[in-house]
C-alpha cells in the first residue's frame, strides 16, 4: 500500500492533475495511474473509484500526505525519498493515517468507515487465534468478533453495511477485507499452494492496539471520580457519555454529581470542563432542586 501510494505521488508530480467533482482521477487518467502501481485497468472501468487497487492507493496517498488534492487538482506532496521527516514513529503514524483514509474512502462516509475499522480489528483478532477457521468459517468468526467489539463498547458501527461497501468497490466481502490488511502489511498470507494459515504481523499487532484505542471500552464502575474525569477528558466530548455510562449507572445521580464536582474542585480548567459535562449527563435527577424561596423561584 505504501509503495503504491509513493508511486502515485511521483507520477502526479507537480502537474496538477485534474480531479472529478468527487475528488478522484478522471476516467482518461485511470490507465496511466494504474500502470504506475502495476495494475491493468479494464476497459469498462468508469472512474478511479471503480478500480479497487488504485482507489486504495489513492486514498492512502492522500491520507499520508504524499498527494494533495485542492481546488480540483492533484499534485505530489513531499519527495517520497525524504518522506516522512524523521522516519521511525513518524512513518508508522503516517501509515496509520493512510489506512484511516482508506477506511473512509471505502466506506463513503464516517459511519461506514468506522464499521470498516471494526471489521479490520475483528479480523486481526480472529486471525490471531490459534484455531483460525478456514474458508466459510472465517467470515462468521469475523462477524462474531465484530459483534462483541460493538457490544462491549456500545458502538453502532454498521459492520454489515461496511461489508456491502467493500463489495461495491469490487472486493467481495471478507475476501476483500483480508486482502486490504495483507496489502497493508498487517497480515502475512501464505501462497495458495501452501498450507500455512495467515498470521498477524508485528505491524498488525501495533495497528490492533491503536484501533483498540479508537474504540475504547467503557470506563469501569470501580474507578474513583478523579480517575473517571482524567480518563474521560482524553476522549472527544461526544464519546464521553457512552464511556461513562457504567460509572454513572452504578450511582445515585445526585451522589454521582457530588463525587464528580468535589473531585474536580482543584483540577485544571480542562478537567473541570470535562467534569461538568460528566455531571450534566445525569440530567435533572443529578442536580439538587432549589428550595421554595430561593432566587428565581
Amino acid at each position: 500500500m505504501l509503495r503504491r501510494a509513493a508511486s502515485l505521488a511521483g507520477w502526479a508530480g507537480g502537474g496538477k492533475r485534474t480531479l472529478t467533482a468527487k475528488g478522484v482521477l478522471r476516467k482518461q487518467d485511470v490507465p496511466a495511474a494504474a500502470a504506475v502501481i502495476g495494475v491493468k485497468a479494464p476497459h469498462a472501468v468508469r472512474s478511479a473509484a471503480g478500480l479497487p487497487e488504485l482507489h486504495v492507493a489513492w486514498c492512502a496517498a492522500i491520507g499520508m500526505g504524499l498527494l494533495t488534492g485542492e481546488g480540483g487538482k492533484a499534485s505530489g506532496g513531499p519527495e517520497p525519498g525524504n518522506w516522512p521527516p524523521g522516519g521511525g514513529t513518524r512513518l508508522l503514524e503516517a501509515w496509520l493515517k493512510g489506512f484511516f483514509a482508506v477506511s473512509a474512502g471505502l466506506g463513503g462516509d464516517r459511519d461506514l468507515g468506522r464499521g470498516f475499522l471494526v471489521l479490520v480489528l475483528a479480523l486481526l483478532k480472529a486471525v490471531r487465534d490459534q484455531d483460525v477457521p478456514a474458508g466459510r468459517g472465517l467470515p462468521r468468526e469475523v462477524l462474531e468478533e465484530a459483534g462483541e467489539i460493538c457490544g462491549s463498547r456500545g458502538l453502532d458501527a454498521g459492520v454489515y453495511d461496511a461489508l456491502s461497501g467493500l463489495s461495491s468497490h469490487g472486493m467481495p466481502g471478507v475476501e476483500g477485507l483480508m486482502a486490504l490488511p495483507a496489502d497493508s502489511g498487517m497480515i502475512a498470507v501464505a501462497r495458495p499452494a501452501a498450507s500455512k494459515a495467515p498470521a498477524v504481523t508485528p505491524l498488525g499487532e501495533w495497528a490492533a492496539s491503536r484501533l483498540a484505542e479508537v474504540f475504547p471500552a467503557p470506563l469501569g464502575a470501580g474507578l474513583t471520580a478523579e480517575e473517571l474525569i482524567g480518563a474521560a477528558a482524553g476522549f472527544p466530548a461526544k464519546e464521553r457519555e457512552t464511556l461513562a455510562d457504567r460509572w454513572l449507572d452504578a450511582r445515585d445521580p445526585a451522589d454521582a454529581v457530588r463525587e464528580i464536582l468535589s473531585a474536580a474542585e482543584d483540577m485544571p480548567s480542562r478537567l473541570r470542563v470535562a467534569a461538568l459535562e460528566l455531571a450534566e449527563m445525569t440530567g435533572e435527577d443529578g442536580w439538587p432542586r432549589p428550595e421554595p424561596g430561593w432566587p428565581g423561584r
